[in-house]
């Protein structure tokens, strides 16, 4: 096959990925071109294929595992991850049939609704279960996580 046949797939296949996600087209791609710089001075396409089919299986095995890992360790939680299971202040009656409630985090007040529906009054502490849009869902924070809420 001519090499720049092997340039285009590999040219290709990198493209592929810039759409998809994984981390999975990138090293096929990366191996057609080297396939294509093989295939510059061996005229074999057995020879080619298999700079193409052991390059490409050798840097999906070795190689995609490292990068995935190391790819993962970077990732921050937002202000939104972070309030899941913070002890805040009910700072307005909380309702579900009246579908109202508020509650203090990060110096800021959210619309606050209850998990399980039971009512909580203005002073309580509750936990942030989870979240819809800005939407908060508490349940109780318990007795001993009031000492929780000054250290967060």
């Amino acid at each position: 096959m001519d090499w720049y046949i092997w340039m285009i797939i590999g040219v290709a296949l990198i493209v592929i990925e810039i759409f998809t996600p994984g981390f999975f087209m990138l090293l096929p791609g990366i191996a057609g071109i080297v396939a294509g710089v093989v295939a510059i001075w061996v005229p074999s396409l057995a020879i080619q294929l298999a700079v193409f089919i052991v390059l490409s299986a050798g840097l999906i095995i070795f190689l995609r595992p490292l990068v995935l890992k190391m790819n993962g360790k970077n990732q921050q939680e937002t202000n939104a991850d972070g309030m899941i299971g913070k002890v805040v202040l009910v700072t307005e009656d909380i309702d579900n049939k009246t579908d109202k409630g508020y509650i203090k985090c990060y110096s800021d007040h959210f619309p606050a609704r209850s998990e399980s529906g039971t009512s909580f009054v203005k002073g309580e502490m509750v936990r942030i279960v989870r979240m819809e849009g800005i939407k908060v869902f508490v349940e109780s924070a318990g007795a001993g996580d009031t000492a929780a809420l000054e250290n967060k």
